[in-house]
Order: structure tokens, then sequence, then C-alpha cells
């Protein structure tokens, strides 16, 4: 019973989504508008929370400027993260393609990657620095995206990769760490295996089981901004190991 309300809601969700953003943002002629689309994008966030029985409690202060970096479990997390304010998000290119899931990420302001191609990553750093250095001057969105190129299981964070760093180093933008970690009911299953959307768990099949739970405790931290330094591998290294302490999570090997 319990999926078949949440599923019910969820589809009035997304319909609402696209008559919001429809209304909204284009017939208002505010399609490019990077705030905007970030804006209407918060806005959806917060609603699918709501439907999925997310509860969120939220740690330090959130980034008003810059670049947020967090550990990564799931698709949950764009949804907590993009929640607490507007954000736009780096993604992998895969998500674009999602049915129904992909038009509203592409409608959100995702910039997009392709994760097994080099001369992409270099695309990417290309394209990345001009809306991303005007974004929180003239719009006052902050750029988020998660390091470890994948999701995980929630127990660790892996090593980050620099690259995506690279434009912070270059023009001095702060960079803000956050951890975000999950948790259930009792009785109500593993957090790794029922919230964490990692390895090769079909996407559909997994949403389904979210939709059965009782209540999510979804738990964000944000650390200090601090300025990037000159070396994106250092800084990389710093936050890392600045996440796993807000997380309390044991470090593991590079």
């Amino acid at each position: 019973m319990r999926v078949a309300v949440r599923g019910t809601l969820f589809g009035g969700v997304i319909l609402l989504a696209f008559a919001d953003y429809f209304f909204r943002v284009r017939l208002a002629g505010r399609s490019r508008s990077v705030r905007a689309r970030a804006t209407w994008s918060c806005r959806c966030a917060r609603h699918w929370l709501w439907v999925l029985g997310i509860r969120v409690s939220q740690e330090g202060v959130p980034p008003t400027y810059g670049l947020l970096v967090s550990n990564h479990v799931g698709y949950l997390d764009i949804l907590v993260l993009g929640a607490v304010q507007p954000m736009v998000f780096v993604a992998k290119s895969e998500t674009r393609s999602w049915p129904v899931f992909g038009a509203m990420i592409r409608r959100a302001g995702t910039v997009f990657i392709r994760r097994d191609r080099v001369h992409d990553l270099r695309r990417v750093l290309g394209e990345l620095p001009p809306p991303v250095e005007q974004l929180p001057v003239e719009e006052g969105v902050v750029v988020a995206f998660f390091p470890e190129g994948t999701s995980t299981d929630g127990s660790t964070v892996l090593p980050f990769r620099p690259a995506l760093l690279a434009p912070a180093v270059r023009r001095g933008w702060p960079v803000t760490p956050a951890w975000l970690g999950f948790s259930l009911d009792e009785g109500d299953g593993v957090t790794a295996d029922e919230i964490c959307w990692w390895g090769d768990t079909p996407l559909a099949p997994h949403l389904l089981n979210l939709l059965s739970k009782r209540r999510i405790h979804a738990r964000v931290v944000f650390g200090a901004p601090q300025p990037p330094g000159e070396d994106r591998k250092v800084l990389a290294q710093q936050l890392r190991e600045q996440i796993q302490g807000l997380g309390q999570v044991h470090p593991t090997p590079a």
C-alpha cells in the first residue's frame, strides 16, 4: 500500500515539476537563466523528499559561493543537497538518457561528463570554468559534484579524482566539503543495501524498494569553505580527509 500511494504521488510530483518548469521558467523567458533552473530543481527536490519520507538534519552552513564537494552513495545525494539551496551539479553523461529523470536533469542545468573518455574530461574542463566563474558572482548558484567518481555503500570515502578541481585552483574559488549519510528505522533494512545505490544494482527495482520504507533519515554536514591552494592533487587529498572527518568515516588506502 505504501509503494502504491507513494508511487502515485511520485508520478504526480513529476507532472507538477514539468508544469512548474513550463510556466515559471520557460514561459517566463527564463530558460537561459541558470539561477532560475537551479531554483526550479530545488523546489522539485523538496517535493521528492516529502514523497519519499526523507527527513533531513543539517549541520554547518551550506556555501553561498564556489564549489561544493561531497561523498557519494547514490541518487538521493542530489535530492538532499539540491533541496538545501539552488545548486548546479556535475554528473556522468549516462544520466541524461534516463527515462523521465534525464529530461529533468537536463532542465536543471546539469553539466555532463563522459568518464570513459579523457578528451571529454578536457572538454568539460574547458567548458566548465566560464559558467562556474559567473554563477556565484552573477546568479549566486553553487556548483556541486562528487569527486569519488562513483557511488559507494557509505562505509568509506574513495580517493578523489582531482581533475575537476583544476578550475578552482586556477581561479581561486573556495571549495566547501560536505558529508552525507543515511539511516532507516529499526526493522526497515540495512542502509548499505536499501538506501545506497552502488555497484550493478538496477535503478527501477531500487527505487521501488525505496518507496516501501517507512521513513528515511538523511544527515548532511557542511564543513568550512577553504581556499583551493595551488595544487589540485593536494586539494583533493585535503578535501577527502576533511569529509572523512565530518562523517567520522575510517580512512581507507588510496
